[in-house]
């Protein structure tokens, strides 16, 4: 949506989000979808995510959960515009594991 070299992350806008889902799967789909919403209620251009902790139904879990802290800055005349992502979907979405449980992939399709 915009070039993230030209962003510098604002202190007073980090967050750190808590995402809890049944499968991996809907993880990424509330994650991706998370970030969407700070940017659409709050124009907040996230550039940095930090994974604190992560736990997976991969690793056997009955359900997954992340906490990340986001930094970024508030969207405004400086950013070049890109392509604005309207909807995060399902799609098509796919995580391919090592047999180790290792990420190895990631794919997902966003409407824009």
């Amino acid at each position: 949506m915009t070039d993230l070299a030209r962003v510098t992350p604002d202190p007073s806008l980090s967050r750190t989000l808590h995402i809890t889902a049944t499968d991996d799967e809907q993880l990424l789909f509330k994650f991706l979808d998370e970030l969407l919403y700070l940017f659409l209620g709050s124009r907040m251009v996230v550039c940095d995510v930090k994974i604190l902790s992560i736990d997976s139904t991969a690793a056997g879990k009955s359900n997954s959960s992340v906490i990340v802290h986001v930094e970024g800055e508030t969207f405004g005349p400086h950013h070049e515009r890109g392509t604005e992502v309207k909807a995060i979907t399902y799609s098509n979405a796919q995580i391919i594991y090592a047999p180790e449980g290792d990420l190895v992939e990631i794919f997902c399709i966003v409407d824009i």
